[in-house]
């Protein structure tokens, strides 16, 4: 077989309007068997439809239409190893193209010494858990996320950070103005945390209690102390 020449296929795909709404047809045609002599065709491939060459901006009438009744499947949970690619490949997460170049180029959200220990952090303060081998949200992360500006959440902070830091290794920026932009940036995100309103996610949390702790009294004795806390903000 792998004496015979390639098969060839000629591969069309056209696009329709039809009361405002747009449709794709795509079929294949097979032009040369090459190889192909040599078995038979699946029922697979005599299912593809072939489409006609036309001419763009050619007028057609629609015959016929059907509805069919499907259901979208969910992504797939994250593993830890997913996540981790994820976090190097996060410029696929992001529109603008300029910031998606920015995070190629600095590999994404991390370092490759720090995502694990980042997602470290994640589990033991109870924002993710883990079911087998899928990484989940807990209710205490999706309220986090709730509570959170867009700015806080999307991955276009880190480029644009990364972008100036960028710029001040090359000289192009200086340091101070950009520590000072930041500080107001984290001031003006926390003041808004704080008058935003509580979201349910983070309303309907059970209470945590704290573990025992010691501390100096003025007398110098020795106290322990334990509160309640809700989840609310």
């Amino acid at each position: 077989m792998q004496f015979y020449p390639a098969a060839e296929y000629a591969e069309s795909k056209l696009e329709f309007e039809i009361e405002g709404g747009k449709f794709v047809a795509s079929g294949r045609e097979l032009l040369k068997l090459g190889w192909r002599v040599l078995v038979r065709s699946s029922k697979k491939e005599s299912d593809v439809p072939f489409v006609p060459a036309l001419e763009k901006g050619q007028i057609l009438t629609c015959r016929e239409g059907e509805i069919t009744a499907k259901k979208t499947e969910p992504p797939k949970h994250f593993t830890e190893a997913t996540l981790l690619q994820a976090m190097t490949g996060i410029a696929r997460f992001v529109q603008d193209n300029g910031l998606k170049k920015i995070l190629r180029d600095t590999d994404g959200l991390g370092t490759e010494a720090t995502r694990a220990g980042i997602l470290d952090t994640l589990f033991k303060r109870g924002l993710l858990s883990r079911s087998g081998k899928s990484v989940l949200s807990t209710q205490a992360g999706k309220g986090l996320v709730d509570v959170l500006p867009d700015i806080a959440t999307y991955p276009d902070m880190t480029a644009h950070w990364e972008r100036q830091l960028h710029d001040m290794s090359e000289k192009r920026q200086a340091y101070a103005p950009f520590m000072s932009q930041l500080e107001n940036q984290l001031d003006g995100l926390i003041d808004g945390v704080k008058c935003s309103p509580v979201p349910e996610s983070l309303r309907s949390l059970p209470k945590v209690e704290k573990k025992p702790y010691r501390k100096k009294g003025a007398k110098g004795r020795t106290m322990r102390a334990k509160k309640n806390y809700q989840g609310k903000g």
